[in-house]
């Protein structure tokens, strides 16, 4: 199972950095949608336990 998790974010890795050397001129679009899921997905985690 572990090596199922260590190939998936492998590949992750590997599909984040080709998406990041493909598209120069809207960069900022890029990391703007990745901090945004980032923060999502902490808001979503934190609001059960907030309620």
């Amino acid at each position: 199972m572990a090596v199922f998790v260590a190939l998936g974010a492998f590949l992750m890795t590997l599909v984040g950095g080709w998406t990041a050397q493909r598209v120069t001129d809207r960069r900022h679009l890029v990391l703007g949608l990745a901090g945004g899921l980032m923060l999502g997905v902490v808001g979503l985690d934190l609001l059960p336990e907030a309620l």
